[in-house]
């Protein structure tokens, strides 16, 4: 899931779709990656991108929502070049993004449909910040949540939201949920997920202290621009992995029974561990 190959096109071909329903917005200027600055895209806000190059030839439609207080945007492709095992064939292609705008950020979620009761299945995320000093937001980012991991724990934690049988949240003084990893790394969790929270950065991950106090991780999401020069190879460090970042199937094999939301990963390990393997590290660290 190398989302920024697409991106910052598809971001600002939607942008320049949603300028068009919106007179009080505007899009022009410059932009950048929440995660990598050196990612930056000029847009004009008067011409038609795209999503890809490859689908230029395709007929597209799309379509605003609002729906729980939240901006829906759905594009059909209708003949999209695949690669298959039989090689390159067109396929139907539909998606749907959740997007909110934040004074000077711009999230987008983009959401797959396997066929599932949630029928939303985040598949990727993505933040995109004005270019200019200072950028600020208007509101508040969502939900904080504070994940707290157990003591000399390394490797893969997996979170299932939004679970029925789950464990309820915690809340610390300020109302905020808190989430108390167990000792196995696999938690199934009433409190519903906070997509765009998460993809902002807005989360406190903690680790138990020999002594049962807590302090922070450093922690970084995984498509985040890492300097490794940075910190000691034995330095511990918490990745955010984002959510479904595994096969359907192997989720449900590692909580011993089929889950339907969304499920998060985090992992925590070394610099030395996360460089070894390319900043994904959950195939090859898996509990």
């Amino acid at each position: 899931m190398k989302k920024f190959l697409i991106y910052p096109i598809l971001i600002f071909w939607i942008t320049n779709s949603i300028a068009q329903t919106s007179n009080n917005i505007s899009f022009k200027g410059k932009w950048k990656s929440f995660y990598n600055d050196t990612i930056i895209v000029e847009n004009k806000g008067d011409v038609f991108l795209s999503p890809l190059d490859l689908i230029a030839k395709s007929k597209l439609k799309h379509r605003f929502k609002y729906k729980n207080d939240t901006l829906w945007y759905y594009i059909t492709c209708r003949k999209v070049p695949t690669y298959t095992q039989k090689g390159i064939i067109d396929k139907k292609l539909k998606t749907k993004y959740a997007i909110q705008i934040n004074g000077d950020y711009y999230t987008s979620v983009l959401f797959k449909e396997l066929g599932l009761k949630n029928e939303n299945h985040v598949d990727e995320y993505n933040v995109m910040v004005r270019d200019k000093i200072n950028p600020s937001r208007e509101k508040s980012i969502g939900t904080k949540i504070t994940y707290i991991i157990p003591r000399n724990y390394y490797g893969a934690i997996w979170i299932a939201f939004n679970q029925l049988t789950g464990e309820s949240p915690q809340y610390d003084s300020k109302g905020n949920p808190v989430l108390i990893i167990p000792e196995n790394g696999m938690l199934k969790t009433k409190l519903h997920e906070d997509v765009f929270a998460t993809a902002n950065k807005h989360y406190v991950i903690l680790k138990t202290n020999n002594d049962s106090s807590y302090s922070k991780y450093i922690s970084y999401d995984k498509f985040e621009r890492f300097d490794y020069n940075k910190y000691n190879g034995k330095d511990t460090l918490a990745i955010m992995c984002g959510y479904n970042q595994d096969a359907r199937e192997d989720i449900n094999k590692r909580f011993c029974q089929s889950i339907e939301g969304n499920v998060m990963t985090i992992f925590i390990g070394t610099v030395n561990d996360v460089e070894k393997n390319n900043l994904f590290p959950w195939y090859y660290f898996d509990k």
